[in-house]
């Protein structure tokens, strides 16, 4: 597309609504008010999708502006005072001259008044001898300096109240001002440092809840693992189990003869245990004790291999998890 063409499509862009708005009866402010509706919503939007970094800068620019004007502001409020004390002297030096012609008139005052009565021509002032007549014209010079400076003595002691209540203003304004960019360069500086604190925060926070997480998938795994080992320990144990309670006598005698010994010495000494809480309830009731001798580990152990009859004692004790009934056998 050419320059021309551009300029074309662009011609109709802009005519084509307000030809619109046109014939429809509409005002063309109505038409202004919603272009300029749009633009600020699309502004808007533009700023929330500038980077962090660009509005950072764009305030510390804003901050900048504010400080310079301050300065220059300053500057003039200097240039104001140095003025200020310049009208002053102007003033001083003004009342001054008033104040000393105000006094040389009073003198003349007493000498025109006798020339007047005694019809003078001649006159003695200010130790010079002049006629009547040019000592009047100087009284009149006088007169009308005094006159005017007068006037410009009450001018431009206005001019310098006003210009005095006019620099305590600027100094208040630029006080205020002062103190206004004190504050909001604090308050900058705060919220940059609790938004660096709450990123490292939030950072904290997900790092914590990420950790959570995963302890809890790995508390997950171990206790399905602990579990299936739990499972397997416990199937292997009931397997054999099972293999040892099946196995021929002739295999049970040969390679369980030690835990058949263990074990029989285990009933034996449970039935002699009971026995014993026999006896000693029975000695709560009775005067006298019997004694019974208690045979020896080694005597039961010889008794019970060489023992082919069976009696009536039994007992049940458990072996690796289960229940095994021994029967004592005596001669």
């Amino acid at each position: 597309m050419n320059n021309k063409s551009l300029k074309s499509f662009l011609l109709l862009s802009v005519l084509v609504p307000i030809a619109l708005y046109l014939v429809a009866g509409r005002q063309l402010s109505e038409l202004f008010g919603f272009a300029r509706a749009s633009a600020n919503v699309a502004l808007e939007d533009l700023q929330r999708e500038l980077p962090r970094e660009v509005h950072d800068k764009k305030r510390e620019q804003e901050l900048a502006t504010i400080r310079q004007e301050l300065l220059d502001r300053q500057v003039q409020l200097t240039q104001s005072k140095n003025q200020i004390s310049q009208l002053r002297k102007d003033l001083t030096l003004l009342a001054d001259s008033l104040d000393r012609r105000q006094r040389l008139l009073s003198e003349a005052y007493p000498v025109l008044e006798r020339a007047t009565q005694e019809h003078l021509t001649k006159v003695t002032f200010a130790n010079q001898e002049m006629p009547i007549a040019e000592f009047q014209r100087e009284l009149d010079d006088l007169l009308a300096r005094q006159e005017r400076e007068e006037k410009q003595l009450t001018i431009k002691q206005q001019g310098l109240d006003r210009l005095q209540q006019s620099e305590r203003q600027a100094e208040e304004a630029l006080a205020d001002m002062r103190r206004a960019l004190d504050e909001a360069e604090q308050e900058v500086d705060i919220l940059v440092a609790r938004r660096s604190q709450a990123e490292v925060e939030a950072k904290t926070l997900e790092m914590a809840a990420a950790v959570s997480g995963n302890t809890r998938l790995g508390d997950e795994a171990i206790a399905s693992s602990v579990a299936r080992l739990r499972d397997e320990v416990t199937g292997i144990e009931s397997r054999n189990e099972a293999r040892r309670l099946n196995a021929p006598a002739g295999t049970a005698t040969g390679s369980n003869r030690i835990s058949r010994q263990w074990n029989r010495l285990e009933a034996l000494k449970a039935i002699r245990d009971k026995q014993d809480d026999k006896q000693d309830d029975n000695r709560g009731e009775t005067t006298e004790r019997t004694t019974v001798p208690q045979p020896t580990s080694a005597e039961v152990a010889h008794a019970s291999s060489e023992s082919t009859t069976p009696t009536a004692d039994t007992a049940t004790t458990t072996l690796n998890g289960a229940d095994v009934r021994i029967e004592i056998r005596g001669k």
